[in-house]
C-alpha cells in the first residue's frame, strides 16, 4: 500500500483491504489513531504514514507542528482520512509535510467544531486544498466545503457594509431636519 501512496502519479480508485488495531512500526501506523487532550505526542513526530484514520479530537493543540513527519494518510473504509473535531485553540490547519490523504469518502479530511476563525476562513479551506491537491468537496469546516464559506463571507461583509451605512441614517436625518427648519429645501 505505501508504494501506490508515494507515487505522484498513481491514481488508486480502492484497495481492498483490512485493518488490525492500532500497530506501531517506526514511520508507520496501521490502524486509527485517535489523539485527545492527554495523548503523548512525542512518537507521532517520527511518524510518516498513518494507514487508517487520523482524529485530533478535544485537544488545546495551536497547530500541528508535532506530526512533523507525516506525509501520507490513507484510509481504507468509507470513513475521514483525517477528522479534527473540537479543538478550540487551533490557529494553523497546515500539516509541515502532508502530501497526499486517500478516503472513500468524499469527506477524507473534516474540520468540525474548531476555533471560528479558521472555521470562517475560505482562504484557509483554499490554501489547504491546493496543498494536498484535494477535490472540490474537501476539505470541509463544519460541514462547508471552500467555495460555500467563501460564499458566505462575502454575505456577511454584505451584511456589515449594508449596517455600516444603516447606521449613518439618525445623522443624515438630524441633517435633514435642521436643514428643513432653515428652509434650505
Amino acid at each position: 500500500m505505501y508504494n501506490f501512496m508515494i507515487i505522484d502519479t498513481a491514481e488508486v480508485d480502492s484497495i481492498f483491504a483490512k485493518y488490525c488495531g492500532l500497530v506501531i512500526g517506526g514511520a508507520q501506523l496501521f490502524g486509527m489513531v485517535e489523539i485527545g487532550p492527554n495523548f503523548y505526542l512525542e512518537p507521532m513526530k517520527s511518524v510518516e504514514t498513518i494507514f487508517g484514520s487520523l482524529v485530533i479530537k478535544g485537544t488545546d493543540l495551536t497547530d500541528f507542528g508535532f506530526l512533523e513527519n507525516l506525509r501520507y494518510v490513507a484510509q481504507l473504509e468509507h470513513k475521514p482520512a483525517i477528522l479534527i473535531e473540537n479543538n478550540s485553540k487551533l490557529t494553523n490547519v497546515t500539516f509541515p509535510k502532508l502530501k497526499r490523504i486517500r478516503s472513500h469518502t468524499t469527506d477524507v479530511l473534516k474540520f468540525d467544531l474548531n476555533n471560528r476563525e479558521i472555521s470562517t476562513n475560505s482562504s484557509l479551506c483554499y490554501d489547504l486544498r491546493k496543498s494536498l491537491s484535494l477535490s472540490d468537496f474537501a476539505p470541509t469546516f463544519d460541514g462547508f466545503a471552500c467555495e460555500t464559506l467563501e460564499f458566505m463571507e462575502k454575505q456577511v461583509k454584505d451584511t456589515k457594509k449594508y449596517a455600516d451605512s444603516l447606521s449613518l441614517l439618525p445623522a443624515v436625518m438630524l441633517l435633514f431636519l435642521k436643514l428643513y427648519k432653515y428652509n434650505i429645501f
